[in-house]
């Protein structure tokens, strides 16, 4: 037997309410305030809640809003006699399931929280599949790296990447393109009156199973995503540490790969690969290079959210002693000053902590990262230059 609880300053509402899911199976639990509502919910931790959004004292929205910080899983059904499209906006902002007025249809009101009920199912379905594939790829993981071969280890990483990543990010990125479109044109269904109340409500339910459909397909491909990173890192600790002759410019190429998952990277930056030709092999434990190149791609993209103009540029090129590589993106002012607010300077700590990690790496091959402005305020260069010592023409 489902619980409900319902919340509500109107006691011939609340009773109503009450007799009415009891003769549809409900067990159902009232409460006259906001506060009362708040302290019952904690006790009795119902997955299903109905709140009047205009009581005294805490009102339906702060009720809302404190239910879901306190189990984010719970799904709430907000009631009101008016038709104010700022509530309801409001409601929809902090995840409420559905938004019905006074007075209440009961029909109405039964098909929204069987309608609640299907979506509870789905996710506690979703969670016993996800614990499932959790299990299944801890145990592909122990077994992958039991392997002695490291060349079967790159194999298939290599093929891991390769099968999941492109695929995973063009699904991922239509999912969630449709998925903010239909919020967007089920949230606009609410205000339009000019529909027959059974079609719009009609339209409402199947527009809502198809969001549904998308959330549950955008957390299964991030999820896979998740797991391809989690084998790829398993299986790059257990990588050769010695040092090995290492292509430059198909490196960057597969990171660059890897990176565009992140849909910042991917549709907003610009980017270019200047590949220089007959470039040389460096000799570098591959992991350290990796971690290099990364550190800088992520130095990019976290510059580059604010500025205006958002390009990135990475250059290879060789002269008759050295390897060096560029990266020139176009950022916002990179110093941080006293007017910075504090977040601001602790996320510019944090991107510029993996530059010194970058510096880190590359000295102890003899090589050095350089930071130059190639225009004032406008593009910022950081040059990696490996010595000759190591370079293998």
């Amino acid at each position: 037997m489902e619980k409900v609880l319902v919340i509500d300053d109107e006691i011939k509402v609340l009773k109503v309410i009450n007799e009415f899911l009891k003769i549809k199976g409900y067990q159902v639990i009232l409460a006259e305030s906001g506060m009362e509502g708040l302290k019952i919910f904690k006790q009795e931790n119902p997955s299903l809640v109905i709140v009047d959004i205009i009581m005294p004292g805490i009102d339906g929205i702060e009720v809302l809003n404190e239910i879901k910080k306190y189990s984010p899983n719970a799904e709430v059904i907000m009631l009101t006699a008016y038709e104010d499209s700022d509530l309801a906006i409001k409601s929809f902002h902090f995840e409420a399931f559905d938004f019905i007025t006074k007075p209440i249809d009961p029909d109405e009101l039964y098909l929204s929280l069987k309608r609640a009920s299907e979506k509870l199912l789905m996710k506690k379905q979703l969670q016993d599949h996800t614990k499932d594939l959790e299990q299944l790829v801890e145990t592909f993981t122990k077994s992958l790296l039991k392997l002695e071969s490291k060349a079967v280890i790159g194999y298939l990483t290599q093929g891991l990447l390769h099968s999941f990543i492109d695929p995973l990010s063009v699904i991922t990125t239509r999912a969630e393109f449709l998925f903010f479109k239909l919020k967007e044109m089920k949230d606009k269904i609410i205000f339009f009156h000019d529909y027959p109340k059974t079609d719009s409500d009609q339209l409402q339910l199947k527009m809502e199973k198809n969001i549904q459909d998308i959330e549950i397909i955008l957390q299964k491909s991030r999820f896979i995503t998740k797991v391809s990173e989690k084998v790829l890192q398993r299986a790059l600790e257990e990588e050769n540490k010695e040092e090995e002759p290492i292509e430059v410019n198909q490196i960057i190429e597969d990171e660059m790969k890897i990176f565009n998952t992140h849909l910042f990277f991917k549709h907003r930056i610009e980017k270019k690969f200047n590949k220089g030709q007959g470039l040389g092999k460096v000799r570098m434990v591959q992991r350290d290079f990796r971690q290099i190149i990364d550190n800088l791609m992520v130095n990019a993209i976290e510059n580059l959210k604010d500025a205006p103009e958002k390009k990135l540029t990475i250059t290879t090129w060789q002269d008759k002693r050295n390897i060096y590589i560029d990266f020139t993106d176009t950022r916002s002012n990179d110093f941080v000053n006293e007017d910075m607010p504090v977040h601001e300077a602790d996320e510019f700590q944090k991107v510029n902590s993996k530059l010194y990690s970058s510096r880190y790496l590359i000295k102890k091959y003899g090589g050095i990262i350089e930071e130059a402005p190639v225009n004032m305020n406008e593009q910022m260069n950081f040059r990696i230059t490996i010595p000759g010592s190591k370079v293998i023409n």
